[in-house]
């Protein structure tokens, strides 16, 4: 028996040098090895141990041991799997692989109730949340704008890797990735992937360790874009999402009748289009969103616009029995209801919802493809989030985008004579769930005020038009079909307003909606700073080609011709207004670069343009010495804004009859010493609005929601 023990001793002692003589990172790689590519879990369980019995072991070395312990161990269906997880959790709560632990602590206690939601917190990012998550929550996909490539970031390692190498923003030869799906085994990626040099989009298949000839899956001449969501459980197909995309920055053409958004199955085998349905392509925001196969298949769920054109900016969700094709109402009711997905057994689909007026998680219950009962709300004040997956334990992860801060337009009381104001600035809208007021006007009489509203909407921003009665306070609100608009200005009749955005320049109808294009968009140019004669026949603005070094020229267009005529042109021009009574346009040429700045008073009635010099002494080094505030209530002068270097703004007053510009304010009041002023008919209140967005405010968020299922169902979840 001695000698036994002495031979045991020495066994172990020859043990623990063998596994002292390498290096902890060396021993990980090697149990890793034996479990994920030989495949041998129970040696790789010795392994996971040995590593684990090391002295004065490294904190992150030691927890994705015990992490990958634990999956050995359940994969064996071990009841030391559990135990492994929560001693993981326990002892190292503060690692990411204690984040990944919990929801399979979850999924391995088939008796403990899921009464207490919690929201973890597992990377924050400067990304977008155009991205997703693989099913086992390590990888979260995203597009790296900084070179165009597709990449991941390892939640458990805290490192990121690029799965594509060819992105690139080379002039004529762009490429870049978007919106990729994992498939169910998490050992395929599929994703877009948009080549300048053919001009389309192409849905691509890589492994997720990246391929250096990833594998073309499918283009369409008809639906350009097409935006992987979802793999069926079989392997063989992937939903998507897919639409004309004719209608951006690309390609600078305007939605034509009878287009199509499509809601399809690529096969992953041979890339064949199965278009299960259609609507009507009406804006970029039109087509079909979120898009989620059943757990057996059978179902698939997304959510969409309704098929009235006048909502089309409302989503609604539905399930469609994918063999029949036919499509079940499961959440029409209120204003905007989102697909999240399946819970895991396929006994709820989830979907957020505004209906009680914030924006909280809803579930309902489906039996054999048919809904059953009302809809339950699960957690209140969930807020506009992008829904990733829900894992095998019931935990949801998704995406909250990084906010940037809104502009808000404020109203004062405004002396012209002093340049002071003569009451506190007041927000125009209160900012509501993140909604911000660019580019406010006020109406000719004065007596409303019109605004685009931006509201956060996952990873991007929904906008509206507002019109607001200066008396009631009332608010109408219109859903033009508009696209990034940027600046807006009232007609001289105050039935329109003129809208500045990505495409052509448009006017829309402040009764009904209605747009009309005013000025088709031309590739290669930029026209903004629109102003309508007061007959509204003749449209002033500036155009400007995007090649480097290209001059600004002030454009008459005759509405009602079509005929054109340059007013002047510059090396620089600031912004273009009109004074109130319609015989003077104002703008400001200046080059930082040489310290000069000239005021330009262009008469429309025929004349000379008068240029005034402008003192450029003292104002701050390498920005615009001279900004233009606004016309005076009489048209008879302008005031400008001076930004000396000491970071505060004067006021001054040019006079269009002639003389020299005079100082009336040494110290103009905040906000109004940036952005642009509207002044009201009444001589006396002004508008400011800031710039379009301010600087990043906070990252994108990936958050894990646990705990949050129906409680008689939940149990059923996590016996599976």
């Amino acid at each position: 028996m001695k000698r036994i023990s002495t031979l045991l001793l020495a066994t172990i002692a020859a043990g623990m040098l063998a596994a002292q003589s390498k290096t902890p990172d060396a021993m990980l790689g090697a149990a890793l090895h034996q479990e994920e590519v030989q495949r041998d879990i129970k040696g790789a369980i010795a392994s996971y141990k040995k590593l684990l019995g090391v002295r004065g072991l490294n904190r992150k070395i030691a927890a994705e041991a015990l992490f990958h312990l634990g999956l050995c161990y359940q994969k064996l269906g071990d009841a030391e799997a559990r135990k492994t997880f929560e001693r993981l959790v326990n002892e190292y709560g503060d690692t990411p692989w204690a984040a990944q632990a919990r929801p399979k602590i979850v999924a391995l206690e088939s008796t403990r109730p899921m009464d207490r939601q919690t929201a973890t917190l597992l990377w924050k990012s400067d990304i977008d949340c155009e991205g997703t998550i693989s099913p086992d929550g390590r990888y979260v996909s995203y597009t790296d704008w900084n070179n165009g490539n597709m990449a991941f970031h390892d939640l458990a390692r805290g490192s990121d890797f690029p799965i594509t190498k060819t992105g690139t923003w080379k002039a004529g030869a762009a490429e870049f990735a978007e919106t990729a799906a994992f498939s169910r085994d998490g050992k395929q990626l599929a994703y877009q992937w948009f080549e300048a040099k053919t001009g389309r989009f192409e849905l691509r298949v890589t492994g997720v360790t990246g391929d250096a000839a990833p594998r073309p899956l499918f283009h369409s001449e008809e639906f350009r874009w097409a935006a992987p969501h979802d793999w069926s459980p079989d392997g063989k197909w992937i939903a998507a999402g897919l639409e004309p995309e004719n209608s951006d920055a690309r390609t600078y053409e305007g939605i034509k009748p009878g287009q199509k958004a499509a809601l399809g199955l690529v096969g992953i085998q041979d890339g064949s289009l199965r278009v299960l349905k259609t609507t009507e392509w009406l804006s970029q925001d039109s087509g079909f969103g979120n898009i989620r196969f059943s757990p057996d298949g059978k179902l698939l769920a997304y959510d969409r616009p309704p098929t009235d054109p006048k909502r089309w900016w409302q989503r609604q969700v539905f399930v469609m029995v994918i063999e029949e094709g036919r499509e079940i109402p499961v959440a029409v009711d209120s204003t905007q209801e989102q697909l999240v997905g399946w819970s895991p057994d396929g006994s709820y689909l989830l979907f957020t919802s505004d209906r009680t007026g914030s924006i909280d998680l809803w579930s309902l219950a489906f039996s054999n493809g048919k809904r059953e009962g009302n809809a339950e709300m699960i957690r209140q004040g969930i807020g506009r989030i992008v829904p990733f997956r829900l894992n095998a334990a019931g935990g949801l992860y998704y995406c909250v985008a990084g906010a940037r801060d809104l502009p808000i337009a404020k109203t004062a009381t405004f002396d012209f004579s002093s340049g002071k104001l003569l009451s506190p600035p007041v927000d125009v809208t209160q900012a509501d769930h993140g909604e911000g007021s660019l580019s406010p006007d006020w109406s000719p009489d004065g007596k409303s005020l019109a605004f685009i509203s931006q509201r956060r909407t996952g990873s991007g921003y929904v906008a509206s038009i507002k019109i607001q009665s200066t008396e009631s306070g009332v608010v109408r609100e219109l859903h033009p079909m508009l696209y990034a608009p940027s600046l807006l200005r009232y007609a001289p009749d105050g039935s329109s307003v003129l809208i500045v955005q990505s495409g052509p320049m448009v006017r829309v109808d402040v009764r009904t909606g209605d747009v009309s294009s005013v000025l088709k968009q031309e590739p290669g140019v930029r026209r903004d700073r629109p102003s309508l004669s007061l007959d509204a026949k003749t449209l002033y603005y500036g155009r400007q080609e995007r090649a480097k070094d290209a001059d600004v020229s002030l454009i008459a267009r005759d509405l009602e011709s079509g005929s054109e005529r340059e007013l002047v042109r510059r090396r620089t021009l600031g912004g273009l207004l009109l004074s109130p009574d319609g015989r003077h346009l104002a703008t400001i040429s200046q080059d930082p670069t040489q310290r000069s700045s000239t005021f330009m008073i262009i008469p429309l009635e025929g004349g000379e343009t008068r240029e005034v010099a402008l003192p450029v002494e003292s104002t701050a080094k390498g920005s615009m010495p001279f900004t233009l505030f606004a016309w005076t209530a009489d048209s008879k002068s302008f005031l400008l804004r001076k930004h000396l270097a000491s970071d505060h703004v004067e006021l001054w007053r040019v006079s269009i009859e002639g003389g020299s510009p005079q100082r009336i304010n040494e110290r103009l009041d905040l906000p109004f010493t940036t952005g642009g002023v509207r002044v009201n008919p009444d001589g006396r209140r002004i508008l400011q609005f800031p710039p379009v967005q301010g600087p990043l405010r906070s990252q994108s968020q990936i958050m894990l929601l646990e705990n949050f299922l129906p409680s008689r169902k939940a149990e059923k979840t996590t016996a599976r």
